[in-house]
């Protein structure tokens, strides 16, 4: 039985994995029903994660990230890393935890998606 799941539900998903450190997780949308088991014990450092865009607009860098590319840039936690500018609003880019810039997924002034990866980081600290 297929059930479609839009993109609302496959982003509840992510969610609900994103963070997970072990456990049980139960997931009902709809018809389908989603089980999941983890005994992970989180992100491992060195793991490459992204940064995803926070809102729908044109992708604003910081200068850090303009220069190389800002490839091999140790970013703290709260690093200011751009905006996501749109006719409405400016939206902050925000470096969540502290690891090494490795690559910027998407050029200036680029339009860009809610979601969509724009900055790949390597991690420095575990989950």
């Amino acid at each position: 039985m297929k059930v479609p799941l839009t993109y609302r539900d496959v982003r509840k998903v992510l969610a609900l994995v994103d963070g997970w450190k072990s456990g049980r997780a139960h997931l009902e949308v709809g018809d389908l029903v989603i089980d999941a088991i983890t005994s992970s014990g989180g992100e491992a450092l060195g793991a490459n994660t992204q940064i995803l865009s926070p809102a729908v607009g044109a992708f604003n860098p910081e200068p850090i990230l303009v220069s190389s590319n800002g490839r091999d840039t140790v970013l703290a936690a709260g690093t200011s890393l751009g905006h996501v500018v749109s006719p409405l609003r400016s939206t902050p880019i925000v470096s969540n935890k502290e690891g090494r810039l490795i690559s910027v997924l998407v050029s200036s002034g680029e339009f860009v998606e809610y979601g969509q990866p724009i900055i790949e980081v390597e991690s420095l600290e575990p989950r």
